[in-house]
């Protein structure tokens, strides 16, 4: 129990797009101009590494909350897009 916010939090998440006919009738730019976007928090130390603190309880070592102190986009902390 609880291992799946590990894997999560490491990185074993992704992005699927779909498009379909419902969105053709959006008339919204299409996939030249899309840019696919993942933002998430994750808690990173003096070093730059994932830190995943647990709880004082070896019983429940899990922390129901967990906000990060860095934002990360498509798995960079300082993203950059030249296009």
């Amino acid at each position: 129990m609880g291992i799946n916010r590990l894997n999560i939090y490491a990185g074993l998440s992704g992005l699927l797009i779909i498009l379909d006919e419902v969105e053709d009738q959006l008339q919204m730019p299409h996939v030249r101009h899309e840019i696919p976007l993942v933002i998430f928090d994750r808690m990173l130390d003096t070093h730059g590494q994932l830190l995943y603190p647990v709880s004082d309880s070896p019983q429940a070592p899990w922390l129901a909350d967990l906000f990060g102190n860095v934002m990360m986009v498509n798995g960079r902390a300082t993203p950059f897009f030249g296009g």
